[in-house]
């Protein structure tokens, strides 16, 4: 009985802990990426700058369906909008500072992500990251290669892969997301 406990405790962290290393996958440019660098966290970008947006499709609350595969689980997700803000979003590419792959079309930043951000905000713009939400990017460079005017939304949602909580995802569009009832 006590061996049979612990296999089965043994198989049960595994188990779970294999679910939780991958309720974070991103999926941009996933072959361009080092093993370490295809997990992420929620975003530490900082909000408290950022002005809501009162005339986003989505308001505070909502109940939404995320169409955006940014990440394993993400796709056709029940979720929630917490915020709505009036700022634009950035897709990039950079060059991981741990693997030293590039890494192509990462989505989502906000300027505040970017070191001398006053400066950055237009495609082509060489950057420095600031901001450490996955593996590799802290202090990266790169560049922008697509600018994306708001509502940007900030979710919570519940990961079809593993069935758990993702808070205060940060940042889809509103095109990403679909009203459901």
């Amino acid at each position: 009985m006590n061996k049979q406990f612990t296999i089965s405790a043994t198989t049960l962290l595994l188990a779970t802990g294999a679910a939780a290393s991958t309720s974070f996958i991103h999926t941009d440019s996933m072959n361009n990426m080092s093993s370490s660098a295809k997990t992420m966290s929620s975003s530490t970008s900082d909000t408290s700058h950022l002005k809501m947006d009162k005339n986003a499709k989505y308001k505070d609350n909502a109940k939404v369906t995320v169409k955006a595969d940014h990440m394993a689980g993400m796709k056709n997700a029940k979720g929630m909008v917490v915020h709505a803000y009036d700022t634009p979003l950035y897709e990039v590419q950079y060059k991981n500072t741990q693997s030293g792959k590039e890494v192509m079309h990462h989505k989502w930043l906000v300027k505040s992500d970017f070191k001398d951000s006053d400066k950055k905000d237009k495609k082509g713009d060489t950057i420095t990251i600031t901001t450490d939400h996955m593996p590799g990017i802290k202090n990266a460079k790169g560049k922008i290669i697509k600018v994306h005017k708001g509502p940007t939304y900030e979710i919570n949602y519940t990961n079809t892969e593993t069935g758990k909580s993702v808070m205060n995802h940060k940042w889809i569009t509103q095109d990403e997301l679909k009203a459901r009832s």
